[in-house]
């Protein structure tokens, strides 16, 4: 029942627990909508929260990660200029390949020179031993003409010797006894230029080999310098070590370079991988070995087939917050993807180090993947 108040009687106290609504504005009462919903929702979100702690393990589960590899690069042997880059980045190369290929000009032509002065000392072995062989023939006669000399003096030295007894007898005639004495010089004069020519040749025929050795040791020397300079030239094609891909080129044709100067940066194939952390009750549901799906921030459309490979305890860039105050949070699973080699060699996305992008895990291997995560890999 209204009560009248004192002072005015027309105004009434309302019972406790009722609110007159003509006495709300259209503002507070948009103010209350709003008010209401947004309680509505907070209600809602807790009992989904809630019911969701209790509801069964989901048959995937995603992380977030980045792309690594395995880099390798290649330098310079010598000081050079670049003559030709023959690939760029992103691109697959195999090992083996020819990537960069230095300017060889000065060693073409030094080689040239080189087989030049080779065939002329090769020509002039030629001729020494052309040489040799006339003198070792020579050398043959000479030897085969001494018996029919020293054959002469023996017939001479007889011959004097009786014309000298016949003359001390005088039973010849000195004239007998000079020719008899001339013909004895003559033999030994014979005899001796025989053995003097035999001696000569001999000292020609040393001569002869000594010259071939040298030009044989001048051939072998030639023949090292041509092989050292065919091995600047095969250094000068820089091949790639690996089956992988061109992750950064840092160098351009004309460029000079010293020695040992890094020309290109490559990654593997079989080993571009990615680390993501995972919570202690899903990693425990993954398995080494197992199936896995990356979608790259850079490529949504293409869906790359991975591998775990490892899975080992780690801490997180930024671990979560406890679901409970006062209660540390356990620390998160490493777990190690590695893409497949044959996925990278179809993908016409460039796969460099550095990527992000999404890792999808089958916790349950008997679970189809969703059609977002088929694999739709180009022919």
């Amino acid at each position: 029942m209204p009560i009248e108040t004192a002072g005015n009687p027309r105004r009434v106290a309302r019972a406790p627990g009722k609110i007159n609504l003509s006495m709300v504005t259209p503002k507070l009462k948009a103010w209350l909508v709003i008010a209401g919903v947004a309680i509505a929702s907070l209600y809602a979100t807790a009992i989904w929260h809630q019911g969701r702690r209790f509801n069964p393990p989901l048959s995937f589960v995603s992380a977030h990660g980045r792309i690594e590899a395995a880099e390798r690069e290649i330098a310079t042997q010598r000081a050079g200029r670049i003559g030709a880059v023959l690939v760029n980045e992103g691109d697959r190369v195999h090992a083996g390949q020819i990537v960069v290929r230095m300017d060889t000009q000065n060693f073409a032509a030094e080689r040239r020179r080189a087989e030049a002065r080779l065939g002329q000392v090769r020509e002039d072995r030629r001729q020494v031993r052309a040489l040799l062989s006339r003198r070792e023939a020579e050398i043959k006669q000479a030897r085969t003409a001494i018996p029919q000399r020293e054959s002469d003096l023996a017939a001479a030295k007889k011959t004097f010797e009786r014309a000298e007894s016949s003359y001390k007898k005088e039973l010849i005639a000195k004239q007998q006894f000079d020719q008899a004495l001339t013909h004895l010089t003559t033999a030994e004069a014979a005899l001796a230029q025989e053995r003097a020519k035999e001696l000569m040749l001999e000292a020609l025929l040393r001569q002869a080999k000594i010259q071939i050795g040298q030009r044989d040791a001048m051939i072998d020397a030639m023949l090292a310098n041509i092989q050292e300079l065919k091995n600047e030239i095969a250094d000068s094609a820089l091949k790639s070590p690996i089956d992988g891909l061109v992750l950064s080129r840092l160098v351009d044709p004309g460029e000079v370079l010293a020695a040992g100067v890094k020309v290109l940066t490559f990654v593997e194939l079989s080993e571009i991988y990615m680390t993501v952390f995972l919570s202690r009750s899903d990693a425990e549901r993954v398995r080494v070995g197992a199936e896995a799906r990356i979608i790259l921030d850079a490529a949504p459309q293409d869906v790359l087939p991975a591998m775990v490979s490892s899975v080992t305890l780690g801490l997180a860039d930024e671990p979560g917050e406890a679901e409970n105050k006062g209660r540390q949070p356990e620390p998160p699973i490493g777990v190690r993807l590695k893409i497949v080699p044959e996925a990278l060699e179809k993908q016409f996305v460039k796969i460099n180090p550095g990527l992000t992008g999404l890792a999808h895990f089958r916790l349950d291997p008997n679970a189809p993947w969703p059609e977002h995560l088929s694999l739709k890999l180009p022919n």
